[in-house]
């Protein structure tokens, strides 16, 4: 498992937090793999940085080829899974 840190434009990034883009179309410049983290460095229309996910996407699927243009790969990025353990206190996983 890698970490990827990627540029993301503001308006597509909404989306994504909202769920309703589940998908990265991108360059497979840095080798994605099932299993790898992408953080996202979300930027404004200017290219400026804005501001950095703090809840890693897990690629759960990668497809290329048939309808990809050379080089690119889709990445279904949906948000990690995280297992919250619970006793009679209430979370006990560093999350109160």
């Amino acid at each position: 498992m890698r970490k990827h840190y990627i540029k993301i434009y503001q308006r597509y990034y909404d989306r994504v937090e909202d769920r309703q883009k589940l998908f990265e179309v991108r360059l497979n410049d840095r080798d994605y793999q099932v299993g790898d983290l992408i953080f996202f460095d979300v930027i404004g229309d200017d290219g400026k940085f804005l501001i950095q996910s703090a809840r890693p996407f897990e690629i759960k699927y990668i497809h290329s080829g048939l309808g990809m243009a050379d080089g690119y790969v889709l990445l279904d990025g949906r948000e990690e899974k995280r297992i919250l353990m619970f006793n009679t206190k209430g979370m006990i996983n560093g999350m109160d």
